[in-house]
């Protein structure tokens, strides 16, 4: 494949465990993407596994490709609910080719957990306080919210992602 994406819907560890029920794909996903530098998207948990380890339900490793974990959201408005589903403002922290075009534009967030202790987001969104909506490093790209549901935005987001070559 010219690109990977690997989407996400529902919990961390069962996403991960889904990867693991097959054979050699965890292996596969990880030197593709490290060692033949295949650009790579995660979505929503997708998004989530790339980082060091997840919190949800217990405690359960990512793929440790990017330094950080993920949490419960904490929201400084108690009158803010969780999960977070809905439309927010994307401010790109990090010039990205792939975010380009979807920088101040409104998208669709579906989470109760975030990512926390990312060092440089490439992306953040206010929701009860400032949120991260998208990280990376060289040949992977994440983002929490969900592009396929973010109408001509999302379109923009995957169509810049099948353009880009790192």
């Amino acid at each position: 494949a010219s690109h990977l994406i690997v989407p996400g819907q529902g919990a961390f560890g069962q996403c991960r465990a889904g990867l693991l029920s097959h054979e050699g794909l965890l292996e596969s996903l990880h030197r593709a993407v490290l060692h033949h530098r295949v650009p790579y998207l995660g979505i929503c948990v997708g998004m989530q596994l790339m980082l060091d380890r997840g919190l949800e339900d217990h405690e359960n490793p990512g793929f440790g490709w990017i330094r950080g974990e993920v949490r419960p959201l904490r929201l400084k408005d108690p009158n803010l609910k969780i999960p977070h589903m809905g439309w927010n403002t994307l401010c790109v922290a990090a010039p990205h080719p792939v975010l380009k075009a979807v920088d101040h534009r409104d998208v669709y967030f579906c989470h109760l957990f975030g990512a926390c202790e990312v060092e440089q987001p490439l992306a953040t969104m206010d929701y009860g306080g400032t949120q991260v909506a998208a990280i990376g490093h060289e040949n992977m790209i994440g983002v929490q919210f969900h592009p396929e549901k973010s109408q001509t935005v999302g379109l923009d987001l995957l169509t810049a992602f099948t353009k880009w070559m790192p």
